[in-house]
């Protein structure tokens, strides 16, 4: 329902997607389980940033962090945390969106690195290029390079260029 939800809002159909997105969470609350609550509120997050909706956004994601923070999943955590920060950058609240990018960087870091796989390494790489695109909209571009130059191994840099190029088309 996840997946669904949001292809349905990519693809221009948003009415069913919110439609589908409220079924789904009348049942989330009636079973009364805060996980599938917390990926209800990322989903539901995802449609509101189709409709540019980012105020919406950052609602439904601020309140999945505290939920998945709660639960200890780091893992979903660090995405609704690079997800917001997105949604704040787009608000032009680059200062609050840098904060949330260290988070999802500092909660993806910590996962060890026989675990990381390409996917996990292309969302590291994206964290790092929203904190890099908030640090050069606050002005602090010694800073956004910096980071990116002594931080990042060889792969995450080729991964950082690879989401640079695709995000400049």
């Amino acid at each position: 329902w996840n997946r669904e939800s949001v292809e349905m809002a990519q693809s221009g159909r948003i009415i069913r997607a919110y439609a589908l997105s409220d079924l789904v969470g009348k049942i989330v609350e009636r079973i009364d389980d805060r996980s599938q609550r917390a990926h209800w509120l990322f989903t539901r997050a995802r449609i509101a940033e189709q409709e540019d909706d980012h105020e919406a956004s950052v609602r439904y994601y601020t309140e999945a962090i505290d939920i998945f923070e709660a639960l200890g999943d780091a893992t979903n955590r660090s995405a609704a945390a690079n997800n917001l920060g997105l949604s704040l950058n787009e608000l032009d609240r680059y200062a609050d969106g840098l904060a949330f990018f260290d988070e999802s960087i500092q909660l993806r870091e910590q996962v060890p690195s026989e675990d990381r796989s390409s996917s996990f390494l292309f969302n590291l790489a994206g964290s790092y290029y929203g904190r890099g695109s908030s640090l050069r909209e606050l002005g602090q571009f010694d800073a956004a390079v910096d980071r990116k130059s002594t931080r990042l191994n060889s792969s995450h840099q080729i991964i950082s260029y690879a989401v640079f190029c695709l995000k400049k088309k």
